[in-house]
């Protein structure tokens, strides 16, 4: 990437992304959210916990880019959590578009990362909610996890590269 930005010691990932831009990160995180907790076909409170709770602990987030995006939302949860209600964009085509936009925008090294958080983040969110015995993750959100994945153009490779999605997920709790 000719153009690809300099990241230095601390990057301000604000000043690279425009307004609309950084709402569209911001939103990422509620389509990941919204794919698995209404996979069952309802939002429960274990989940709606689990998002506060990512949300109250984005310090302990690995990547800076997702930490940075997770940290203004909760600074202003009521109004973001509002514009994004109010927003028209599919699951779909909402993370397609976190996608390229991170494509041009961000080092190959923090969109491979800020996508395997949002994946870390499904599986965060399937596992608050479940069964006590057997898995906590249903069928149906392993499949919008999958999804997600695929949406967010996550290679194979990439899945395998560290931090894990193992690793990421676990630093949600530390």
């Amino acid at each position: 990437m000719a153009d690809e930005p300099i990241i230095t010691e601390y990057q301000d990932y604000k000043k690279i992304f425009t307004n609309e831009e950084w709402k569209t990160l911001q939103f990422s995180i509620f389509w990941v959210f919204n794919a698995v907790a209404r996979a069952d076909g309802r939002i429960d409170k274990k989940e709606l916990d689990a998002l506060s709770h990512l949300m109250k602990n984005s310090s302990a987030i690995i990547n800076e880019l997702a930490r940075d995006v997770i940290t203004t939302i909760e600074l202003d949860f009521t109004r973001i959590k509002e514009e994004f209600d109010n927003d028209k964009i599919e699951i779909i085509d909402g993370l397609r578009k976190v996608s390229d936009l991170l494509n041009s925008k961000v080092n190959q090294k923090t969109i491979v990362n800020f996508k395997k958080t949002l994946i870390a983040i499904g599986f965060y969110i399937a596992n608050a909610s479940g069964k006590w015995l057997g898995k906590k993750v249903s069928s149906e959100e392993n499949i919008a996890i999958k999804l997600a994945g695929m949406n967010l153009r996550l290679t194979a490779a990439q899945l395998e590269e560290l931090p894990t999605i193992n690793e990421i997920f676990s630093s949600f709790d530390e």
